[in-house]
Protein backbone atom coordinates (compact mmCIF):
# COMPACT_ATOMS: atom_id res chain seq x y z
CA UNK A 1 0.00 0.00 0.00
CA UNK A 2 1.72 3.10 -0.84
CA UNK A 3 1.79 6.38 1.80
CA UNK A 4 -1.26 8.41 -0.94
CA UNK A 5 -3.55 5.31 -0.45
CA UNK A 6 -2.51 4.57 3.53
CA UNK A 7 -3.56 8.41 4.11
CA UNK A 8 -7.07 7.81 2.26
CA UNK A 9 -7.61 4.75 4.41
CA UNK A 10 -7.45 6.84 7.89
CA UNK A 11 -9.25 9.60 6.43
CA UNK A 12 -11.62 7.09 5.54
CA UNK A 13 -11.72 5.42 8.47
CA UNK A 14 -11.98 8.86 10.56
CA UNK A 15 -14.91 10.38 8.21
CA UNK A 16 -17.00 6.83 8.88
CA UNK A 17 -16.10 7.41 12.93
CA UNK A 18 -17.34 11.16 12.21
CA UNK A 19 -20.36 10.06 10.64
CA UNK A 20 -21.32 7.77 12.73
CA UNK A 21 -21.25 10.34 16.19
CA UNK A 22 -23.08 13.12 13.99
CA UNK A 23 -19.69 14.68 13.61
CA UNK A 24 -19.50 15.44 9.76
CA UNK A 25 -18.84 19.17 10.41
CA UNK A 26 -15.49 18.49 11.90
CA UNK A 27 -13.95 16.28 9.76
CA UNK A 28 -12.01 19.04 7.66
CA UNK A 29 -10.83 20.65 10.84
CA UNK A 30 -9.22 17.18 12.08
CA UNK A 31 -7.89 16.41 8.74
CA UNK A 32 -6.35 19.27 7.65
CA UNK A 33 -4.80 19.99 11.07
CA UNK A 34 -3.48 16.42 11.17
CA UNK A 35 -2.70 16.19 7.57
CA UNK A 36 -1.19 19.90 7.30
CA UNK A 37 1.39 19.37 10.86
CA UNK A 38 4.36 17.90 8.46
CA UNK A 39 4.74 21.02 6.38
CA UNK A 40 3.39 23.65 8.80
CA UNK A 41 6.65 23.63 10.54
CA UNK A 42 5.02 25.36 13.23
CA UNK A 43 4.45 22.49 16.12
CA UNK A 44 0.78 24.43 17.43
CA UNK A 45 -1.24 21.87 16.41
CA UNK A 46 1.25 18.80 17.54
CA UNK A 47 1.65 17.35 20.92
CA UNK A 48 5.06 19.12 23.00
CA UNK A 49 6.50 17.36 25.44
CA UNK A 50 5.47 18.79 28.75
CA UNK A 51 8.28 18.93 31.94
CA UNK A 52 10.19 21.29 30.81
CA UNK A 53 9.34 24.33 32.44
CA UNK A 54 11.53 27.23 31.53
CA UNK A 55 12.90 28.01 35.15
CA UNK A 56 13.55 32.48 35.47
CA UNK A 57 12.97 32.39 31.87
CA UNK A 58 10.89 35.14 29.88
CA UNK A 59 9.44 34.93 26.54
CA UNK A 60 7.58 37.41 23.77
CA UNK A 61 3.70 35.87 23.99
CA UNK A 62 2.75 37.33 20.55
CA UNK A 63 4.26 39.61 17.95
CA UNK A 64 1.76 42.40 16.88
CA UNK A 65 1.04 46.64 17.00
CA UNK A 66 0.92 47.33 20.35
CA UNK A 67 -2.67 49.17 20.88
CA UNK A 68 -4.10 50.66 24.09
CA UNK A 69 -1.53 51.05 27.05
CA UNK A 70 -1.34 50.38 30.43
CA UNK A 71 -2.34 53.33 32.29
CA UNK A 72 -5.55 55.98 32.23
CA UNK A 73 -7.65 56.26 29.25
CA UNK A 74 -7.65 59.18 26.92
CA UNK A 75 -10.93 58.35 25.64
CA UNK A 76 -12.65 55.64 28.08
CA UNK A 77 -14.74 52.68 26.22
CA UNK A 78 -18.23 52.76 27.87
CA UNK A 79 -18.38 49.95 30.56
CA UNK A 80 -14.56 49.60 30.41
CA UNK A 81 -13.25 52.32 33.08
CA UNK A 82 -10.88 54.87 32.91
CA UNK A 83 -7.36 52.82 33.38
CA UNK A 84 -6.52 50.47 31.55
CA UNK A 85 -5.13 47.21 33.15
CA UNK A 86 -2.55 45.69 30.82
CA UNK A 87 -1.22 46.37 27.32
CA UNK A 88 -3.08 45.24 24.20
CA UNK A 89 -1.12 43.37 21.51
CA UNK A 90 -3.14 43.38 18.06
CA UNK A 91 -1.56 40.83 15.49
CA UNK A 92 -4.17 39.02 13.16
CA UNK A 93 -7.07 37.37 14.31
CA UNK A 94 -6.38 33.70 15.13
CA UNK A 95 -2.92 34.32 15.45
CA UNK A 96 -1.20 32.00 18.12
CA UNK A 97 0.20 33.40 21.74
CA UNK A 98 2.74 31.56 24.05
CA UNK A 99 2.97 31.75 27.84
CA UNK A 100 5.30 34.44 28.44
CA UNK A 101 6.77 31.98 31.93
CA UNK A 102 6.64 28.64 32.89
CA UNK A 103 4.28 28.52 35.31
CA UNK A 104 0.75 26.53 36.71
CA UNK A 105 -2.67 27.58 34.97
CA UNK A 106 -4.87 28.96 37.94
CA UNK A 107 -8.10 29.68 35.89
CA UNK A 108 -8.50 28.66 31.68
CA UNK A 109 -12.35 30.58 31.26
CA UNK A 110 -13.32 28.87 28.39
CA UNK A 111 -12.24 25.57 28.58
CA UNK A 112 -13.57 24.42 31.84
CA UNK A 113 -13.47 27.28 34.39
CA UNK A 114 -16.47 29.59 34.27
CA UNK A 115 -15.25 33.41 34.05
CA UNK A 116 -17.80 34.84 37.27
CA UNK A 117 -17.63 38.74 35.52
CA UNK A 118 -17.55 37.81 31.79
CA UNK A 119 -16.50 41.12 30.33
CA UNK A 120 -13.17 39.86 29.34
CA UNK A 121 -14.56 36.90 27.48
CA UNK A 122 -11.58 33.46 27.13
CA UNK A 123 -8.68 34.28 29.22
CA UNK A 124 -5.61 32.23 31.11
CA UNK A 125 -4.26 33.12 34.18
CA UNK A 126 -0.57 31.70 35.02
CA UNK A 127 0.94 31.60 38.41
CA UNK A 128 4.74 32.41 37.36
CA UNK A 129 6.03 32.23 40.89
CA UNK A 130 7.30 34.62 43.02
CA UNK A 131 4.02 36.31 43.69
CA UNK A 132 3.56 36.83 39.88
CA UNK A 133 0.63 36.47 37.73
CA UNK A 134 0.31 36.61 33.74
CA UNK A 135 -2.97 36.96 32.59
CA UNK A 136 -4.01 36.53 29.07
CA UNK A 137 -7.46 37.52 27.41
CA UNK A 138 -10.07 37.51 24.72
CA UNK A 139 -8.75 34.40 23.10
CA UNK A 140 -10.60 33.29 20.44
CA UNK A 141 -13.34 30.59 20.89
CA UNK A 142 -12.41 27.27 20.76
CA UNK A 143 -8.59 27.80 20.72
CA UNK A 144 -7.47 27.20 24.68
CA UNK A 145 -5.06 24.85 24.73
CA UNK A 146 -4.39 24.44 28.49
CA UNK A 147 -6.64 23.67 31.41
CA UNK A 148 -6.64 24.82 35.08
CA UNK A 149 -3.72 22.85 36.94
CA UNK A 150 -1.39 22.04 33.60
CA UNK A 151 2.03 22.97 34.13
CA UNK A 152 3.64 25.19 31.32
CA UNK A 153 6.93 26.41 30.25
CA UNK A 154 8.19 29.54 28.51
CA UNK A 155 6.99 29.28 24.89
CA UNK A 156 4.66 26.89 25.08
CA UNK A 157 1.34 27.77 22.99
CA UNK A 158 -1.90 28.67 25.01
CA UNK A 159 -4.64 29.99 22.63
CA UNK A 160 -5.10 32.35 19.60
CA UNK A 161 -5.79 35.94 19.59
CA UNK A 162 -9.48 36.67 19.31
CA UNK A 163 -12.18 39.21 20.45
CA UNK A 164 -14.32 37.34 23.07
CA UNK A 165 -15.70 39.89 25.93
CA UNK A 166 -15.18 43.34 26.15
CA UNK A 167 -13.33 43.96 23.23
CA UNK A 168 -13.78 46.26 19.95
CA UNK A 169 -11.71 44.09 17.64
CA UNK A 170 -8.98 41.06 17.88
CA UNK A 171 -5.80 41.30 20.53
CA UNK A 172 -4.28 39.99 23.38
CA UNK A 173 -4.80 42.07 26.81
CA UNK A 174 -1.61 41.36 28.58
CA UNK A 175 -1.99 41.66 32.15
CA UNK A 176 0.56 41.30 34.91
CA UNK A 177 -0.15 40.88 38.72
CA UNK A 178 3.15 41.30 41.30
CA UNK A 179 2.04 40.55 44.60
CA UNK A 180 -1.94 40.99 44.02
CA UNK A 181 -0.53 44.80 42.39
CA UNK A 182 -1.23 44.94 38.92
CA UNK A 183 1.86 46.63 37.15
CA UNK A 184 3.11 48.09 33.63
CA UNK A 185 3.47 45.12 31.77
CA UNK A 186 5.72 46.80 29.33
CA UNK A 187 8.26 47.99 32.16
CA UNK A 188 8.41 44.51 34.01
CA UNK A 189 8.64 42.02 30.72
CA UNK A 190 11.62 44.99 30.27
CA UNK A 191 13.42 44.39 32.89
CA UNK A 192 13.22 40.50 32.35
CA UNK A 193 15.49 41.21 28.84
CA UNK A 194 11.63 40.72 26.37
CA UNK A 195 10.39 44.19 24.59
CA UNK A 196 7.14 43.40 23.91
CA UNK A 197 5.50 43.88 20.32
CA UNK A 198 6.46 44.50 17.07
CA UNK A 199 9.86 44.86 18.25
CA UNK A 200 9.75 42.24 20.88
CA UNK A 201 12.32 39.41 21.04
CA UNK A 202 10.04 37.36 18.82
CA UNK A 203 7.49 34.96 20.20
CA UNK A 204 9.55 31.43 21.66
CA UNK A 205 12.83 33.53 22.37
CA UNK A 206 13.34 32.91 26.05
CA UNK A 207 15.63 34.95 27.70
CA UNK A 208 16.66 34.81 31.53
CA UNK A 209 19.27 37.67 33.55
CA UNK A 210 22.90 37.15 31.94
CA UNK A 211 25.22 35.69 34.35
CA UNK A 212 27.11 37.74 37.01
CA UNK A 213 29.93 39.40 35.98
CA UNK A 214 29.88 38.25 32.33
CA UNK A 215 33.85 36.97 31.44
CA UNK A 216 35.43 39.38 29.15
CA UNK A 217 35.11 38.17 25.12
CA UNK A 218 39.36 37.67 25.41
CA UNK A 219 38.82 35.16 28.66
CA UNK A 220 35.88 33.39 27.52
CA UNK A 221 36.49 29.72 26.73
CA UNK A 222 33.61 27.96 25.97
CA UNK A 223 30.32 29.06 24.52
CA UNK A 224 27.12 27.13 24.36
CA UNK A 225 23.54 27.41 24.21
CA UNK A 226 20.65 25.71 25.72
CA UNK A 227 16.88 24.16 24.19
CA UNK A 228 15.56 27.23 24.71
CA UNK A 229 18.01 29.64 23.03
CA UNK A 230 19.69 31.16 25.97
CA UNK A 231 23.86 31.63 25.02
CA UNK A 232 26.20 31.05 28.09
CA UNK A 233 29.82 31.67 27.89
CA UNK A 234 32.80 29.71 30.26
CA UNK A 235 35.59 31.95 30.76
CA UNK A 236 39.22 29.80 31.68
CA UNK A 237 38.19 29.49 35.06
CA UNK A 238 34.77 27.98 34.67
CA UNK A 239 36.08 25.66 31.79
CA UNK A 240 38.78 24.63 34.53
CA UNK A 241 36.65 23.88 37.07
CA UNK A 242 34.56 21.57 34.67
CA UNK A 243 37.63 20.07 33.55
CA UNK A 244 38.65 18.99 36.49
CA UNK A 245 35.66 17.29 37.19
CA UNK A 246 34.93 15.51 33.82
CA UNK A 247 38.62 13.69 35.39
CA UNK A 248 37.99 13.22 38.33
CA UNK A 249 34.96 10.98 36.59
CA UNK A 250 36.58 9.54 33.79
CA UNK A 251 39.39 8.53 36.88
CA UNK A 252 36.34 6.83 38.52
CA UNK A 253 35.00 5.00 35.85
CA UNK A 254 31.84 7.09 35.82
CA UNK A 255 30.09 6.62 32.75
CA UNK A 256 28.91 9.34 30.03
CA UNK A 257 25.46 9.67 31.19
CA UNK A 258 26.61 10.14 34.92
CA UNK A 259 28.86 12.46 33.84
CA UNK A 260 26.40 14.96 31.70
CA UNK A 261 23.99 14.93 34.93
CA UNK A 262 26.73 16.53 37.07
CA UNK A 263 28.22 18.75 34.23
CA UNK A 264 23.94 19.67 33.77
CA UNK A 265 23.25 20.12 37.46
CA UNK A 266 26.33 22.32 37.95
CA UNK A 267 24.83 24.60 34.95
CA UNK A 268 21.75 24.98 36.74
CA UNK A 269 23.23 25.56 40.31
CA UNK A 270 26.09 27.82 39.38
CA UNK A 271 27.18 28.56 36.10
CA UNK A 272 30.39 26.77 37.59
CA UNK A 273 30.43 29.48 39.79
CA UNK A 274 32.31 28.55 42.66
CA UNK A 275 30.31 29.67 45.10
CA UNK A 276 30.67 31.05 48.84
CA UNK A 277 27.99 31.76 51.69
CA UNK A 278 27.26 34.35 53.79
CA UNK A 279 25.86 32.52 56.14
CA UNK A 280 28.93 29.59 56.51
CA UNK A 281 31.91 32.31 57.72
CA UNK A 282 34.33 29.09 56.37
CA UNK A 283 33.03 29.50 53.28
CA UNK A 284 34.81 33.09 52.92
CA UNK A 285 38.12 32.07 53.10
CA UNK A 286 38.23 29.50 50.61
CA UNK A 287 38.55 30.87 47.06
CA UNK A 288 35.29 31.28 45.26
CA UNK A 289 33.85 33.34 42.63
CA UNK A 290 30.64 34.50 43.72
CA UNK A 291 28.82 34.85 47.45
CA UNK A 292 25.42 32.85 47.80
CA UNK A 293 22.63 32.79 51.18
CA UNK A 294 20.62 29.77 50.27
CA UNK A 295 20.63 27.70 53.12
CA UNK A 296 24.26 26.61 54.33
CA UNK A 297 24.51 25.68 50.19
CA UNK A 298 28.27 26.19 48.54
CA UNK A 299 30.22 25.12 45.77
CA UNK A 300 29.53 24.32 42.19
CA UNK A 301 26.03 21.85 42.85
CA UNK A 302 25.43 23.59 45.68
CA UNK A 303 25.87 21.01 48.35
CA UNK A 304 25.26 21.73 51.87
CA UNK A 305 27.89 20.51 54.98
CA UNK A 306 24.76 19.88 57.36
CA UNK A 307 23.17 17.53 55.27
CA UNK A 308 25.99 15.73 55.35
CA UNK A 309 27.43 16.13 52.10
CA UNK A 310 31.04 16.84 53.33
CA UNK A 311 33.51 19.61 54.48
CA UNK A 312 32.90 22.79 53.31
CA UNK A 313 36.25 22.65 52.06
CA UNK A 314 35.85 19.61 50.32
CA UNK A 315 32.47 21.25 48.63
CA UNK A 316 34.71 23.85 47.57
CA UNK A 317 36.57 21.88 45.63
CA UNK A 318 35.66 20.62 41.85
CA UNK A 319 37.22 17.03 41.78
CA UNK A 320 35.52 16.63 45.54
CA UNK A 321 32.62 17.55 44.85
CA UNK A 322 31.95 15.82 41.85
CA UNK A 323 33.18 12.29 43.28
CA UNK A 324 30.59 13.37 46.35
CA UNK A 325 27.69 14.21 44.30
CA UNK A 326 28.16 10.91 42.18
CA UNK A 327 28.60 8.90 45.51
CA UNK A 328 32.06 8.23 45.26
CA UNK A 329 33.89 8.30 48.54
CA UNK A 330 37.32 8.19 50.10
CA UNK A 331 36.12 5.95 53.15
CA UNK A 332 32.67 4.66 54.38
CA UNK A 333 30.08 6.86 56.17
CA UNK A 334 26.76 8.02 56.11
CA UNK A 335 26.91 9.81 53.51
CA UNK A 336 23.37 11.53 51.36
CA UNK A 337 22.70 8.75 48.73
CA UNK A 338 24.68 9.96 45.35
CA UNK A 339 23.83 9.62 42.02
CA UNK A 340 25.15 6.16 41.30
CA UNK A 341 23.17 5.16 44.94
CA UNK A 342 19.78 5.95 42.49
CA UNK A 343 18.44 2.64 42.32
CA UNK A 344 17.54 2.61 38.43
CA UNK A 345 19.44 5.84 37.76
CA UNK A 346 20.53 4.68 34.36
CA UNK A 347 17.25 4.52 33.45
CA UNK A 348 16.36 7.73 34.09
CA UNK A 349 15.97 11.33 31.59
CA UNK A 350 19.21 13.20 32.53
CA UNK A 351 17.15 15.54 33.84
CA UNK A 352 15.31 13.27 36.58
CA UNK A 353 18.22 11.88 37.44
CA UNK A 354 19.67 15.22 38.77
CA UNK A 355 16.49 16.05 40.11
CA UNK A 356 17.13 12.77 41.89
CA UNK A 357 20.35 13.88 43.31
CA UNK A 358 18.93 17.04 43.93
CA UNK A 359 15.63 17.48 45.33
CA UNK A 360 15.29 20.80 43.54
CA UNK A 361 12.05 22.62 43.97
CA UNK A 362 12.43 23.03 40.62
CA UNK A 363 12.04 19.33 39.37
CA UNK A 364 12.72 20.18 35.59
CA UNK A 365 15.11 22.97 35.93
CA UNK A 366 18.21 20.77 34.46
CA UNK A 367 16.92 19.67 30.59
CA UNK A 368 17.52 22.64 29.62
CA UNK A 369 21.53 22.39 29.55
CA UNK A 370 21.97 18.97 28.01
CA UNK A 371 22.91 20.39 24.77
CA UNK A 372 25.49 22.40 26.41
CA UNK A 373 26.30 19.72 28.67
CA UNK A 374 27.12 17.49 25.36
CA UNK A 375 29.08 20.20 23.47
CA UNK A 376 30.76 20.67 26.74
CA UNK A 377 31.89 17.40 27.41
CA UNK A 378 32.72 17.20 23.61
CA UNK A 379 35.15 19.79 24.34
CA UNK A 380 36.80 18.70 27.32
CA UNK A 381 37.40 15.02 25.45
CA UNK A 382 34.15 12.49 26.50
CA UNK A 383 33.56 11.22 30.23
CA UNK A 384 35.34 8.32 30.09
CA UNK A 385 33.65 4.90 29.95
CA UNK A 386 30.63 5.00 28.22
CA UNK A 387 28.76 1.59 28.13
CA UNK A 388 27.29 1.83 25.00
CA UNK A 389 27.22 0.03 21.99
CA UNK A 390 28.37 1.76 19.03
CA UNK A 391 25.89 3.78 17.27
CA UNK A 392 23.28 4.26 20.30
CA UNK A 393 22.82 7.74 21.93
CA UNK A 394 20.49 7.06 25.13
CA UNK A 395 19.97 4.62 27.38
CA UNK A 396 21.89 1.93 29.59
CA UNK A 397 22.71 -0.22 26.60
CA UNK A 398 20.23 -2.72 27.69
CA UNK A 399 16.51 -3.93 27.72
CA UNK A 400 14.38 -2.38 30.42
CA UNK A 401 12.62 -4.82 32.93
CA UNK A 402 9.60 -6.60 31.13
CA UNK A 403 11.27 -5.95 27.58
CA UNK A 404 11.63 -9.45 26.34
CA UNK A 405 10.75 -10.52 22.71
CA UNK A 406 6.63 -10.79 23.67
CA UNK A 407 6.57 -7.38 24.63
CA UNK A 408 6.22 -6.16 21.20
CA UNK A 409 2.80 -7.93 20.81
CA UNK A 410 1.54 -6.54 23.93
CA UNK A 411 2.70 -2.83 23.35
CA UNK A 412 0.75 -2.94 20.07
CA UNK A 413 -2.24 -4.57 21.90
CA UNK A 414 -2.39 -1.33 24.70
CA UNK A 415 -1.78 1.21 21.88
CA UNK A 416 -4.93 -0.25 19.78
CA UNK A 417 -6.57 -0.45 23.35
CA UNK A 418 -5.80 3.66 23.67
CA UNK A 419 -7.70 4.36 20.27
CA UNK A 420 -9.80 7.46 20.30
CA UNK A 421 -8.39 8.47 23.60
CA UNK A 422 -8.77 12.67 24.12
CA UNK A 423 -5.40 14.57 23.66
CA UNK A 424 -5.11 16.19 27.59
CA UNK A 425 -2.04 18.79 28.13
CA UNK A 426 0.32 17.00 30.37
CA UNK A 427 -2.46 14.35 30.90
CA UNK A 428 -1.21 10.28 32.26
CA UNK A 429 -4.76 8.64 32.71
CA UNK A 430 -6.50 6.15 30.30
CA UNK A 431 -7.80 8.30 27.14
CA UNK A 432 -6.83 10.92 28.76
CA UNK A 433 -2.91 11.70 28.09
CA UNK A 434 -0.64 13.80 25.93
CA UNK A 435 1.40 12.15 23.66
CA UNK A 436 4.31 11.09 25.89
CA UNK A 437 1.45 9.92 28.61
CA UNK A 438 0.08 7.65 25.82
CA UNK A 439 3.73 6.02 25.24
CA UNK A 440 4.46 6.12 29.12
CA UNK A 441 0.75 4.36 29.59
CA UNK A 442 1.07 1.69 26.80
CA UNK A 443 4.37 0.43 27.73
CA UNK A 444 3.44 0.40 31.52
CA UNK A 445 0.17 -1.98 30.32
CA UNK A 446 2.94 -3.78 28.21
CA UNK A 447 4.66 -4.74 31.58
CA UNK A 448 7.56 -3.02 30.81
CA UNK A 449 9.24 -1.32 33.95
CA UNK A 450 11.38 2.09 34.36
CA UNK A 451 10.01 4.53 31.91
CA UNK A 452 10.03 7.98 32.31
CA UNK A 453 7.20 10.67 32.08
CA UNK A 454 8.25 12.40 29.28
CA UNK A 455 11.99 12.02 26.69
CA UNK A 456 11.57 8.30 26.57
CA UNK A 457 14.24 7.96 24.25
CA UNK A 458 16.41 8.50 26.64
CA UNK A 459 16.00 4.98 28.34
CA UNK A 460 16.08 3.40 24.59
CA UNK A 461 18.33 2.76 21.92
CA UNK A 462 18.29 4.63 18.26
CA UNK A 463 17.57 2.08 15.64
CA UNK A 464 17.16 2.40 11.73
CA UNK A 465 15.50 -0.84 11.61
CA UNK A 466 12.29 -0.22 13.14
CA UNK A 467 9.87 -2.78 14.62
CA UNK A 468 6.46 -2.33 15.83
CA UNK A 469 6.71 -1.38 19.27
CA UNK A 470 9.74 0.73 18.92
CA UNK A 471 9.64 4.57 20.02
CA UNK A 472 8.56 6.89 17.24
CA UNK A 473 10.46 10.48 17.52
CA UNK A 474 9.48 13.66 15.40
CA UNK A 475 9.61 17.23 14.77
CA UNK A 476 13.55 17.80 16.34
CA UNK A 477 13.16 21.18 18.51
CA UNK A 478 17.22 20.57 19.87
CA UNK A 479 20.23 18.79 20.17
CA UNK A 480 18.99 15.08 21.03
CA UNK A 481 15.15 16.09 21.77
CA UNK A 482 12.33 15.70 19.33
CA UNK A 483 8.49 17.22 20.93
CA UNK A 484 6.44 14.28 19.75
CA UNK A 485 6.64 10.25 20.60
CA UNK A 486 4.77 7.89 19.33
CA UNK A 487 4.58 3.94 18.73
CA UNK A 488 5.60 2.40 15.39
CA UNK A 489 3.04 -0.08 14.09
CA UNK A 490 4.96 -1.14 10.99
CA UNK A 491 4.68 -0.47 7.52
CA UNK A 492 4.83 3.35 7.70
CA UNK A 493 2.20 3.69 10.35
CA UNK A 494 2.23 4.94 14.26
CA UNK A 495 0.19 4.94 17.07
CA UNK A 496 0.32 8.40 18.47
CA UNK A 497 -1.68 10.90 20.59
CA UNK A 498 -1.72 13.39 17.89
CA UNK A 499 -3.22 16.52 18.72
CA UNK A 500 -6.18 18.20 20.56
CA UNK A 501 -8.17 17.88 17.63
CA UNK A 502 -7.30 14.48 16.60
CA UNK A 503 -6.88 13.05 19.43
CA UNK A 504 -5.35 9.32 19.49
CA UNK A 505 -4.81 7.71 16.32
CA UNK A 506 -3.44 5.46 13.82
CA UNK A 507 -2.28 7.36 11.12
CA UNK A 508 1.17 7.98 8.76
CA UNK A 509 4.68 8.44 10.03
CA UNK A 510 5.40 10.97 7.51
CA UNK A 511 2.40 13.10 8.83
CA UNK A 512 5.32 14.67 11.20
CA UNK A 513 8.60 15.58 9.82
CA UNK A 514 12.00 14.21 11.36
CA UNK A 515 11.33 10.82 12.68
CA UNK A 516 13.79 8.75 14.17
CA UNK A 517 13.24 5.48 16.08
CA UNK A 518 14.72 3.80 19.70
CA UNK A 519 13.77 0.27 20.71
CA UNK A 520 14.17 -0.91 24.27
CA UNK A 521 13.98 -4.69 23.19
CA UNK A 522 16.93 -6.73 23.19
CA UNK A 523 16.23 -8.54 19.77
Amino acid sequence: MDKTNKKALVAGILALVLILAGCVASLPVILVGAVLSKSSGSGTDICTIGGSISAGGWTNPVEGPLTSPYGPRPAPVAGAGSFHNGQDIAPPDGTPFLSASGGTVVAAYGNGDTNPGGDTGNGIIIDAGDGVQIWYWHAQDGSTKVRKGDKVRAGQPLANVGSTGMSSGPHLHFEVHVNGAIVDPVAFMKSRGVTLGSNGSGPGTVTVGQPEEPAPAAQTGFTGTTTAGITIELNATKLGYAERAVKAGRAAGVNEKGVLVFLMTALQESNFRMYANASVPESLSVAHDAVGSDHDSVGLVQQRPSQGWGTVADLMNPEESALKFWGIHDSPGNWPPGLLQIPGWEQLSLNDAAQAVQRSGVPDAYSKWEPVARALLARLGGGGNTGCTPGQDFGAGKPLPGADSSARGKIIAAAREGLGGSYVWGGTDFKAWDCSGYVLWALSKAGIQGIPRTEQWEVGKKTTNPQPGDLVVQIPDGTNHWSHVGIYAGDGMMYSALNPSAGTLLHPVDWNPGSEYFTFIDG
